[in-house]
């Protein structure tokens, strides 16, 4: 029993008559998101699905040789996720009590791994985690892709498909539909080199028939790449692909056909014969190029949008470069960007000529205008909670047990682990007591996740080695306005955040100490939230909601049945449907919306809130809390706020954080997330739609490239 505490429980069993309140749209989130057929058909029920992940989770130790939890253990979790009290990451709730779905928990990864003996690794490693369904951080620094071996053959695969195939005939509107998307020209022919007789010829003369599965796709991504060094002719026949659009069991979702593995192939070898021609050596730009075409590939499955964060040192020679990767005609659209910043470059800042200052006001002037890049520091990310007096005990300085690569797309984790998330919803808890026996519950539910399957032997050795977990906070604007707190820093908060840290880390030791495996390295990280936060309808993470009133925006796949049925619901509601400009096959629906907070007194939103205390707010969960670190991206208005200003605020608090990230409410980004309206504008559009949800302010990853689909 977590801390020795008396488990206090609300009674409940299957079929109880009193239903745990879902937010507005929680309910068309967890069908659309999590909830599983069942094989009898039909969807799962919320409580459902709650036992099965308390059964799975549970049963990852089934083969362990330590005391299982107790049947009041099992209730009391039970209970603290159907009412919503705690809220695991997405991916448990998806994944978790099916067979093989353990591989599949953990949201996002960060790729270390540039080899000398194989260049095709990192990629085949990005590839394999994006088609989970997981994000991908990489640093592209040169420090790590220097050792890339050199590039001697001009790559030209031979790419052959039957044309019995149902997807024959559909390749040629594909092509004229992705032309300008994927920005390469694409033969007439289509992408596959094939009439009857040359696909003869290439089908009894060896060609290699790629497996229809995930590794099989990898494969032949390894197979194209390192052709680049050995110069062995590749011959890829793609027929048993499924057909754009089938049903994928298991992970779910939906197949995007040959078509798409075809061009991205081909896409690859593109950016590797642009080198070849240069200086037959990768550079970071063809690295993340190549990563970029994977993602867009990942994007076609219907799945997931690929999220990807691309970190660049700032000392690099071509660091430039790298903050204009996402201009022009080759924009690489699918990552998010940060700049690495470490002690020497905060510093340096102190000289006006510097190159970290140069930097500096580059990134601020970047960032003003769109958002991008952030600040991810290394250095800082080596270590546990901040503490800028040094009153931390000896015992409660944490440290990483390796260099720290590169974060995960959202940043709240660092090194070469997997996220292991959950958060305590602070606005279902009713006392700071609830929250804090929550809190215990969830830090033993994480730690038996990491006795889950893990689908790649070296995150699996990564996971046994360190045991990292993120219990993180959602709800807390909601806490905040309960407790009649600003959105701001207080005492009140800074000595809650203190108590639940010191919970988690001391239930994360005494139950370690019960299963006899490593306490875990770190504790507590602050995640976005996002999608989650939509099942109780809560402030997201430690946002200050977005706005009181403004039009949400969210993405369906019309190849995903379940989706497309909320698709027609939303056009029946009278919601705005139109087709999304990124992403084919998907629609995009504007919601008009109204925070539930709104009537809860006077209440700021994130466009009243100052910067400096939202960068305060993120600073505080830094030092009292986030043993990992906090994902929070502060918003700002460019217009009221200069460059200038906005250098001046971020300086004051690079040193206290271990990543900035910042989105300027004016901008031109095409179905953006979120637009404000003003009480009048929704009182308008009230009259004209007739249809308004009750929705709190969700956000995505940073710049909105983590959503499921």
């Amino acid at each position: 029993m977590p801390q020795g505490r008396e488990v206090v429980c609300e009674k409940t069993q299957k079929g109880l008559e009193v239903i745990p309140e879902f937010g507005p749209l929680g309910e068309d989130v967890f069908n659309r998101t999590y909830a599983r057929e069942k094989p009898e058909g039909g969807k799962e029920t919320w409580e459902e699905c709650i036992d099965r992940v308390v059964n799975g989770n549970i049963n990852f130790l089934k083969d362990w040789p330590a005391p299982k939890p107790t049947e009041e253990e099992k209730v009391a979790l039970r209970d603290n996720l159907l009412y919503m009290k705690i809220l695991a990451a997405g991916r448990h709730y998806w994944a978790t009590g099916i067979d093989e779905g353990s591989q599949f928990i953990d949201n996002c990864f960060m790729v270390g791994h540039w080899n000398r003996n194989d260049i095709s690794d990192h990629f085949c490693f990005t590839f394999m985690r994006l088609m989970e369904g997981g994000g991908v951080g990489t640093n592209y620094s040169c420090r790590f892709i220097e050792c890339l071996p050199e590039l001697k053959h001009e790559v030209r695969p031979i790419i052959i498909c039957d044309e019995i195939h149902k997807d024959w005939k559909k390749k040629h509107t594909l092509a004229v539909e992705h032309k300008t998307l994927l920005e390469l020209p694409i033969p007439k022919a289509g992408l596959y080199d094939l009439c009857n007789h040359e696909f003869d010829k290439w089908h009894n003369e060896g060609a290699v028939m790629v497996e229809d599965s995930r590794q099989g796709w990898a494969d032949a991504l390894k197979a194209v790449m390192c052709s680049a060094v050995t110069g062995e002719q590749v011959v890829l026949n793609l027929t048993s692909s499924r057909p754009y659009g089938a049903k994928i069991r298991g992970f779910g979702g939906t197949a995007s056909g040959p078509y798409f593995l075809a061009l991205m192939l081909r896409s690859v070898a593109a950016i590797m014969n642009d080198c070849i021609k240069r200086s037959f050596i990768l550079t970071s730009r063809d690295c993340n190029a190549i990563d970029h075409q994977i993602a867009v590939a990942v994007v076609s499955g219907n799945v997931r949008r690929s999220a990807r964060i691309g970190v660049k040192h700032w000392k690099d020679p071509d660091i430039m470069e790298f903050l204009s990767c996402k201009e022009g005609n080759m924009a690489l659209w699918t990552a998010n960007i940060s700049l690495e910043i470490d002690k020497e470059f905060l510093e340096d800042l102190d000289d006006t000529e510097s190159l970290a200052s140069k930097l500096y006001r580059e990134c601020v002037r970047r960032a003003h205008k769109n958002g991008e890049p952030g600040f991810w520091n290394s250095e800082l990310c080596q270590f546990g909670r901040l503490d800028p007096l040094h009153i931390l005990p000896s015992d409660e300085i944490v440290k990483e047990r390796e260099e720290v690569v590169a974060p995960n797309p959202c940043g709240e984790i660092a090194g070469q682990d997997l996220c292991c998330l959950g958060q305590v919803n602070l606005a279902n808890c009713k006392s700071p007591e609830e929250a804090f026996l929550a809190a215990a519950y969830l830090t033993r539910f994480l730690i038996r996740a990491t006795f889950s399957k893990k689908p790649d032997p070296r995150l699996q050795a990564q996971v046994l080695r360190n045991r990292r977990i993120g219990v993180g906070v959602t709800g807390l604007h909601n806490w905040l306005v309960r407790n009649n707190l600003p959105y701001k820093y207080s005492m009140e908060l800074e000595t809650f955040l203190d108590k639940l840290y010191a919970i988690i880390r001391k239930t994360a030791r005494a139950y370690a100490f019960e299963l006899g495996i490593p306490e875990p390295v770190k504790v507590t990280a602050v995640a976005p939230c996002g999608t989650i936060s939509l099942l109780p309808g809560v402030s997201q993470g430690i946002h200050p909601v977005y706005a009181l009133w403004f039009l949400r925006r969210v993405l369906y796949s019309e190849g995903d049945p379940a989706q497309a049925s909320l698709i027609k619901k939303a056009k029946e509601a009278g919601h705005h449907v139109e087709d999304s400009v990124y992403t084919s096959g998907t629609k995009c629906v504007s919601y008009l919306c109204e925070d539930p907070i709104a009537g809860q007194g006077e209440v700021l939103d994130a466009h009243d809130i100052a910067l400096s205390d939202m960068l305060e707010m993120q600073a505080l969960f830094q030092e009292n809390f986030a043993d990992n670190a906090v994902s929070f991206t502060a918003n700002f208005d460019n217009v009221k706020i200069s460059e200038k200003e906005l250098g001046e605020t971020l300086m004051r608090y690079l040193p206290r954080v271990k990543g900035v990230t910042v989105m300027p409410f004016v901008h031109d980004r095409p179905q953006a997330p979120y637009q404000r309206l003003t009480k009048a504008e929704h009182d308008k559009l009230v009259k004209k739609r007739r249809v308004v949800v009750a929705f709190n302010s969700e956000t995505e990853c940073p710049n909105g490239a983590c959503p499921i689909v």
